[in-house]
């Protein structure tokens, strides 16, 4: 191990080890983006530009320097973006602003420790620290200096994919960049149905899109679905209450690099949440009998042997023409994220308790009980 004094020699010792290493296409070079420089940087011709796809900040260590470094690389990055858009010689049509979202690599070397981030950006930048490896780690802590060559592996397999795939990446992007790039859903027999986004659903990982193909029994051309993708799922939990009628249809729960994707049935043209419901409707018959009907549904549900765990307005459908419906009183209950089998199901690390009213027992990583189910749905309608 060596230690360094000065930011110049350990940049270009760093730069010099990832390009004969390897990991990277070819030497990082400190370019200039307007009046500022980075510490090193990978660039790539792009419809008559360079964009950055690789960005390197050195630091001696955290406390040196003019700015914490994460931040500093950061923006490094949204000025090399914006720097293109004002580029009155570089003008990007709609349809190429619609596919691109610059994708680039961060990598940090600070101290001992080598971090790594991926950055796009949509109307602003958005980055995630992926990975950090402890330089330092002691020879015989084999298990970290393994995670550090796959880091390593990662690392290299992601700059040079990024280096080839730049000069034509608008081209062969399916959905706009706005959107998640899976558009298509796999069924229990493997096959793929593919959708068409249409629309985000209040700046969340939900989605409204429509089926694009004809599925044997999945739906039929231009059937209105809705993609979302979350970290945690009950495809058990949420076919049960499909059965007994407490569910939209479910069609699939994909696992897409670590996240599920559920594909279910629209069911917003025809029905609103219990939530709107009370801010424009609160007077009415339906207030008597939908907190009686959504405990026996989820009475239900527990006797199959599972448990929702969030059961709140925001989360529960009603019919928007009650009135008029043969069958009024209805409901459906949606996210499922947190759902699952009785004794297995807990409650996430980031569980809201300060805005949101939950029974005493409700707390990050406890279990969540039948009784926690019905407790919230006797207050669905009272608050």
């Amino acid at each position: 191990m060596k230690t360094y004094v000065a930011e110049e020699p350990r940049r270009a010792a760093f730069s010099t080890a990832l390009s004969q290493g390897g990991i990277l296409p070819t030497y990082p070079v400190a370019g200039g983006i307007g009046t500022v420089h980075t510490d090193g940087d990978l660039r790539v011709k792009c419809l008559d530009a360079l964009p950055l796809y690789y960005i390197q900040e050195i630091k001696l260590d955290l406390s040196t320097g003019g700015a914490e470094p994460f931040t500093e690389a950061v923006f490094y990055y949204d000025c090399g973006i914006r720097d293109m858009y004002e580029n009155k010689s570089f003008v990007f049509s709609k349809e190429v602003r619609r596919k691109m979202n610059f994708p680039a690599v961060l990598v940090l070397h600070v101290g001992p420790y080598l971090c790594v981030a991926a950055a796009v950006f949509t109307d602003r930048p958005i980055v995630e620290h992926l990975a950090s490896v402890p330089l330092h780690a002691h020879s015989t802590n084999v298990e970290e200096h393994d995670r550090g060559r796959r880091v390593l592996a990662a690392l290299r397999k992601a700059v040079n994919s990024l280096q080839e795939r730049y000069p034509d990446i608008h081209d062969k992007r399916g959905p706009d960049a706005e959107y998640p790039f899976r558009d298509f859903y796999e069924d229990s027999e493997k096959n793929k149905h593919y959708f068409t986004y249409l629309t985000s659903i209040e700046d969340k990982r939900v989605f409204r899109a429509k089926l694009v193909t004809q599925g044997s029994d999945e739906g039929e051309h231009g059937q209105p679905v809705i993609v979302k993708f979350s970290t945690r799922y009950s495809e058990d939990a949420h076919r049960a209450a499909h059965k007994i009628g407490l569910a939209p249809k479910l069609y699939a729960v994909n696992d897409v690099y670590g996240w599920q994707m559920v594909v279910m049935e629209d069911e917003s043209a025809d029905w609103t949440t219990l939530y709107d419901l009370m801010r424009y409707k609160r007077h009415g018959d339906w207030i008597q009998w939908v907190g009686a009907e959504v405990e026996a549904k989820l009475s239900l549900l527990h006797q199959q042997g599972f448990v929702h765990g969030d059961v709140r307005d925001v989360n529960m459908l009603l019919r928007r023409n009650m009135d008029q419906d043969d069958d009024p009183r209805k409901i459906l209950l949606v996210d499922w994220d947190w759902a699952g089998t009785i004794h297995n199901a807990s409650y996430p690390p980031n569980i809201n308790r300060t805005d949101i009213a939950r029974p005493a027992g409700a707390r990050a990583g406890a279990r969540i009980t039948p009784a926690h189910d019905l407790w919230m749905a006797e207050r669905l309608c009272t608050g």
